[in-house]
């Protein structure tokens, strides 16, 4: 038989065939289960069974040592006298699946798995903290996609807030009755006119001039090419000499 043994937390040494999924307890785990002497139970064992028909060799940190296996069928008739309060929690156990099969549910004994060696558990922790930085990576992935959306719609809402600015702006200039409004170099371009900026410093001053006598106000605003600069009204552009 292919036996794993383990002890529980009240130290009960059991025995599973991890083939079959068949349990036992050893002769002083059994002793503990239901606080009887191992010399009864090894009494007892003498009288149902013979020494070789259940034992087992067991492999130790002292090397291999012969066992006495006290069967599912032993624990069952043995256990109710020896300790009721233990016997109650097996019959629990055993209730369901009993009443599973009264109703119809195919219940097996199958075999068990064997605990991971430290191998193993370490391989499968690192299997599992790779899964876990595949899935923050791709979390950095999607965030930094999300982030670089959201700078771009930034970018566009503020686009679209300094255009409807402008256009606000220039609403308020037409209701104003001033029209448009340029710059000297602006309207220079646009009238395709090519003349020095000592010639357009000169035009800037008479438009002033003319701003001054209507009650007009020029607007000031950033030039890449000379920093900050005078707009005016097209009406008054239109009455300067170009």
């Amino acid at each position: 038989m292919d036996l794993t043994t383990f002890k529980s937390e009240d130290g009960i040494e059991i025995l599973i065939n991890t083939e079959t999924g068949e349990s036992f307890c050893s002769v002083s785990g059994y002793a503990r289960m239901s606080g009887k002497a191992k010399s009864s139970i090894h009494d007892r064992l003498k009288t149902v069974q013979k020494e070789e028909e259940n034992s087992a060799k067991i492999p130790t940190s002292k090397g291999t040592r012969t066992v006495r296996l006290v069967t599912e069928d032993l624990i069952t008739d043995w256990i109710v006298d020896d300790n009721p309060k233990i016997a109650k929690q097996l019959l629990k156990a055993g209730v369901r699946m009993f009443l599973h099969k009264l109703a119809g549910y195919q219940v097996t004994s199958t075999a068990i798995q064997k605990p991971l060696s430290t191998i193993e558990l370490f391989e499968q922790s690192l299997a599992i903290a790779k899964q876990h930085e595949q899935r923050l990576a791709n979390l950095e992935e999607e965030n930094f996609a999300l982030k670089q959306q959201l700078t771009e719609q930034q970018h566009l809402l503020e686009a679209v807030d300094m255009e409807t600015q402008a256009n606000a702006t220039e609403l308020e200039r037409f209701k104003n009755g001033h029209g448009y409004w340029y710059s000297i170099a602006g309207y220079c371009n646009l009238k395709g006119v090519k003349e020095s900026i000592q010639w357009m410093k000169s035009q800037g001053r008479k438009a002033s001039a003319l701003c001054r006598q209507k009650g007009i106000s020029p607007q000031k605003v950033n030039d890449p090419r000379f920093g900050v600069v005078g707009t005016y009204p097209d009406s008054i552009l239109e009455e300067l000499v170009w």
